[in-house]
């Protein structure tokens, strides 16, 4: 037999009236999914910053389901939100149940026009006074390397207080941002990392194997960066690279190497891998390369300028920001 809690929330489900959707494929057209993505195993980190205070990150998570579209956030997953655990959409509009109240009670409608105001008066907090202030904000976003458009940012007041936070939610991913005043400054959280829809978001790590001012691999263009996710294809590349070298080792059952190529230089350069994030929600990666003058080296001569990097994640492809120092 269910706990008498999961009793009540069987029993409550009747409240959203409208089809509570339960696979990711056919819920990914609701506004409502779309701004927050409940399905079992989605997770996400934040890093938050203060200037004059220390937080630690958080990472929240939706850890199970009953069934019938309702789920359940760990305490982490909406940091800002009080004991809203239980949730579901009815429609475009989010609902979380009350245990206090012992009914569903609306937290936040994704679907809302710019300017719509409510108020939310969940567990644990003090009722949350929520404005839209935007549909078509403009993010961006160190978690997913790029500026990420259409996002829903929602003014936020509790109780009684004169100041105003402000959590933003990114179209696909969840709530990627937030500001909260905080002893005269603001408490800024940021989506660090994340899994949603079996996708990664965040970084990958990466270890650097070989870089040099000279290969004799040519690239394909003024300069590329290569992606290797197998043996055979890789020792092809090192021959041409590295004549007489063994290749170094890779497993590439669970990861891929990254070759960066910079062509002809007059004078001695170097090339570095500086970042490698996901590029969701594709199994691609963008990276970011910087290439600069070499230190401690006097030669004029032409350099061939590379890095080779062993990736902590299987990609298939990247998207590069080649940058010049």
């Amino acid at each position: 037999m269910l706990p008498r809690h999961a009793r009540f929330l069987a029993l409550g489900a009747v409240i959203l009236t409208v089809a509570l959707v339960a696979t990711p494929d056919s819920a990914y057209a609701q506004e409502g999914w779309r701004y927050l993505p409940l399905w079992e195993g989605n997770s996400w980190t934040y890093h938050q910053s203060h200037p004059l205070m220390r937080f630690a990150p958080v990472t929240g998570a939706v850890d199970r389901s009953l069934g019938r579209g309702i789920y359940h956030l760990d305490d982490q997953a909406l940091p800002l939100a009080g004991n809203a655990q239980w949730v579901g959409f009815g429609g475009d509009t989010l609902y979380a149940w009350s245990f206090q109240q012992r009914r569903w009670v609306r937290f936040v409608d994704f679907g809302a026009d710019a300017g719509a105001s409510w108020t939310a008066d969940l567990d644990g907090v003090d009722p949350l006074q929520i404005t839209v202030r935007s549909r078509t904000a403009r993010v961006e976003s160190p978690a997913l390397g790029r500026t990420i458009g259409d996002c829903v940012v929602l003014d936020v007041r509790r109780g009684n207080a004169t100041e105003t936070e402000q959590w933003t939610f990114a179209p696909n991913v969840g709530l990627i941002a937030w500001r909260v005043p905080v002893r005269g400054f603001d408490l800024v959280g940021a989506l660090a990392s994340g899994e949603v829809w079996r996708r990664q978001i965040g970084p990958i790590g990466f270890t650097t194997v070989d870089a040099g001012l000279q290969s004799r691999a040519f690239p394909t263009r003024d300069s590329d960066v290569r992606v290797f996710n197998s043996t055979s294809a890789f020792e092809r590349f090192w021959q041409e690279h590295a004549p007489g070298t063994a290749a170094p080792r890779v497993d590439f059952s669970s990861k891929s190497v990254l070759v960066a190529l910079a062509g002809g230089r007059f004078g001695p350069r170097e090339v570095r891998i500086e970042r490698v994030t996901w590029n969701f929600p594709w199994t691609s990666a963008r990276v970011r390369v910087v290439e600069r003058d070499a230190p401690n080296v006097a030669s004029a001569a032409t350099t061939w300028p590379f890095a080779v990097v062993v990736l902590d994640g299987k990609v298939r492809s990247v998207t590069t920001d080649w940058q010049m120092d």
